[in-house]
């Protein structure tokens, strides 16, 4: 996802202002060392890039230490989470982060392929969050937020959002029955602040300006509103505000590194089908295999960046109380 428009909304600086939520009914309240899992698909993603919904989170918990862990993959949907061969499952991936929290959002991929599917959507959700609970209760449902009309020669998702609030009826009532807290981003879209800005590149993935709004959502939902004025990025997309665009940035360096770990550039040789090959090993004792040794060095890199975020999120809270 890109960050290159001017955006009118910044949440982040917004949030460095409010007070953490003593806890609302319904509505899920994060803890102190919390580690979310992100689970859902393209959406969830393009926050490896965009860095918005993390930077939001931790403005609004700055002594929470929180921890996020992206574990979502382009085509993920509630029928079916491809992983390479002999790559963890999800319900492995969330178990083995240690996810005290997860985040899920699903529906719109599927909304695409009409209502005829529904029956099959809840039952497959429910499949889905019953095995999640398993791993942790604490989890927080997210509708997807509405289509857009995009840009001819583009075709128009927006008129498939007769369909895709079908499937967010969906998730409401299996939010109900289920006593989960639930985010609705659907009923959110109308309003969006950045009316002179789109939401989306082409009617589904969100742009920055799409992604502050659905953090915005997100937040607020935990119990925070805005006391603070907004503000308005570059021509470059970058925050003004100090503070919060340094975290910002360094959100963003951690989800790389994260990235780059969870989604090694050649699995095959990691922990698939080549394991065997001579190039998977050392060439000096063949017995040896250099590779996972390698991928293990990212995880005091992300560590390290973690706490540096924590860091970065205290003086951002520091300095808008001066």
């Amino acid at each position: 996802m890109s960050s290159r428009c001017p955006i009118a909304l910044w949440l982040g600086v917004m949030l460095i202002f409010l007070k953490p939520p003593c806890g609302r009914a319904g509505v899920i309240t994060l803890r102190t060392n919390d580690l979310i899992g992100l689970v859902g698909g393209s959406t969830w993603v393009a926050e490896n890039e965009s860095g918005v919904l993390e930077t939001a989170l931790k403005l609004a918990y700055p002594a929470h230490a929180l921890r996020i862990r992206n574990l979502a993959k382009e085509g993920d949907t509630v029928y079916a989470q491809p992983r390479e061969v002999n790559y963890p499952t999800l319900p492995e991936q969330v178990s083995k982060v240690g996810a005290t929290v997860v985040f899920v959002q699903f529906g719109q991929t599927e909304a695409l392929e009409g209502a005829a599917r529904l029956t099959d959507f809840k039952q497959n959700y429910g499949k889905l969050l019953e095995t999640l609970s398993r791993i942790t209760p604490r989890i927080v449902l997210i509708t997807p937020p509405a289509f857009e009309r995009a840009p001819p020669p583009l075709p128009d998702l927006e008129l498939r959002n007769p369909v895709l609030e079908q499937y967010v009826r969906v998730i409401r009532e299996l939010a109900r029955v289920r006593n989960l807290p639930l985010i609705d981003e659907f009923a959110a879209v109308p309003n969006f602040g950045g009316s002179t800005h789109r939401r989306t590149l082409d009617g589904l993935q969100l742009t920055a300006a799409g992604a502050a709004h659905a953090a915005a959502v997100v937040v607020r939902a935990l119990g925070f509103e805005s006391l603070a004025a907004s503000v308005e990025l570059d021509e470059g997309g970058v925050l003004g505000a100090g503070p919060a665009r340094k975290l910002r940035a360094a959100v963003i360096e951690k989800d790389r590194l994260w990235f780059e770990f969870v989604r090694p550039t050649n699995w095959a040789f990691l922990g698939g089908d080549r394991t065997d090959q001579l190039s998977s090993r050392d060439h000096r004792d063949p017995k040896v295999r250099w590779f996972p040794k390698e991928m293990e060095q990212f995880q005091p890199l992300i560590a390290e960046a973690d706490r540096g975020i924590d860091s970065l999120a205290r003086e951002a809270a520091t300095t808008s109380l001066r």
